[in-house]
Parts: structure tokens; C-alpha cells; sequence
């Protein structure tokens, strides 16, 4: 996955337990899409707002989202178009807020061609019971065909819907220490077996990366700091 030459069609799932390097490979990840220049717009929704000081330097805009800001409608694609680099704060927002905002903005980023839309923690806003966001599902699902790519981090992979892990094309791993999150990881895989190898572009942080589609799935250490 070259992020640094801007490529797109990456439905990236990434995953790890808190503390084991997702938001230093996210932030990495994104710093190279940015540099690339090559999204119309790009979304980062979160709930604990760690990512914002780090954004904000990168020209982002933050829009804090509270229950009561959920209950009226907002219209994405003209915030989206006046601040193509968008953070959301969804602050307190109950489940049923998170999955309707993940739907919302999903059905926006379907019919923008060149987004990138980052959930973190996305297993509050499309979890692997009860109602589902139809629109992130679309995204995860169609979004190829305009270009219009989907990012999901997430802690425990068995704590987010199959559907969205089965439209994933990348996946980068971090320690999973708990047997179901290996096992989900394994299953989401196809049971391909490991292959040592380095990317050599990568901080130095432990990592999973599979290309589902092309069969490639390469594991290792880099060397180097961030």
C-alpha cells in the first residue's frame, strides 16, 4: 500500500489493542495521503478527540457533534465543500447518533469522488449487532467505483460488523493479544499463511499488512523511528 504516491481503491481496516501503535500508524498513514494531495476531501470521525492537536496543525477543521447537534440535520456536503479537511468531535453521542452519523456521512462520501473517510474506534458506529449504517456500508462496499475510500480502526475486530471487515482490501494488525481478535483476524485473511518480509517505508512499529485481493500477506519489523 503506497499512501505516498496517493493511491486509492484502499479499504484499510487497522487494528490493535490501546497502546500498541494504531493512531503513530494512522497518523503516518494520513500525513502521507495529505502530502500526496491527491483526496478532494478527507473525514476523520472520533469520539475521544486524541487526534485533534495533531490535525489542527494539517490545516484541519473541528466540528464538535453533541447530542444536541446530532438531532438536527446537518448538510455534509456543503461543510465538506467549504472544509475539504474535516474533523468530527461526536461527543457524547449515544449508539443510534453514532450509527446515523456514520450513515450520513457515508452516503456523502459515496457520491464524492476522491474522499477518504476515517472512522475511529468504529465498532461504536458499526457494530456487529443490531442496526446498521447502510450508507458506510455502501461506501465500504461501492466506493471504488468513484474513487471514494473507507478507513475503520478499531480495537477488537469480532466487536465490528463482518460486512464492513469483508470489504477491506488492507489490513494492518498490532499485537492482537486476545484469541477471537486473532482468530477474526485469521478469518478476515482467508487463512492465508504468513509470509516474513519488510516494507522498508514503514515506522518502526510491528505490523500485519494483507492485500486481500492480490493474496499477499507479508509480516515484519522495520527499522527505524517514526
Amino acid at each position: 500500500m503506497s499512501t505516498g504516491t496517493g493511491q486509492q481503491n484502499v479499504r484499510l481496516v487497522l487494528t490493535g489493542q490501546s497502546g500498541t501503535g494504531k493512531s503513530t500508524a494512522l497518523r503516518w498513514l494520513l500525513d502521507a495521503v495529505l502530502r500526496s494531495q491527491a483526496r478532494s476531501t478527507v473525514c476523520l470521525v472520533d469520539h475521544k478527540g486524541d487526534h485533534w492537536p495533531w490535525l489542527r496543525k494539517r490545516g484541519f477543521r473541528r466540528v464538535v457533534l453533541g447530542p444536541e447537534q446530532a438531532a438536527s440535520r446537518i448538510d455534509w456536503q456543503r461543510l465538506q465543500s467549504q472544509h475539504p479537511l474535516l474533523y468530527i468531535h461526536a461527543d457524547g453521542l449515544l449508539q443510534d447518533e453514532r450509527i446515523r452519523l456514520a450513515d450520513e456521512l457515508g452516503w456523502q462520501h459515496l457520491s464524492t469522488p476522491n474522499s477518504l473517510l476515517i472512522i475511529e474506534e468504529c465498532s461504536y458506529y458499526y457494530p456487529a449487532t443490531g442496526r446498521r449504517p447502510e450508507g458506510l456500508e455502501r461506501l465500504a462496499h461501492a466506493g471504488r467505483a468513484t474513487g471514494a475510500d473507507l478507513w475503520l480502526v478499531c480495537q477488537r475486530l469480532q466487536d465490528v460488523h463482518p460486512q464492513a471487515l469483508s470489504a477491506a482490501n488492507y489490513v494492518i494488525a498490532f499485537r492482537l493479544r486476545e484469541p477471537n481478535s486473532r482468530k477474526k483476524c485469521a478469518q478476515l485473511l482467508g487463512g492465508a499463511a504468513e509470509v516474513e518480509g519488510e516494507l522498508g517505508e514503514l515506522p518502526n512499529f510491528e505490523y500485519l499488512e494483507s492485500d486481500i485481493e492480490r493474496g499477499l500477506v507479508r509480516r515484519g519489523r522495520t527499522p527505524g523511528p517514526i
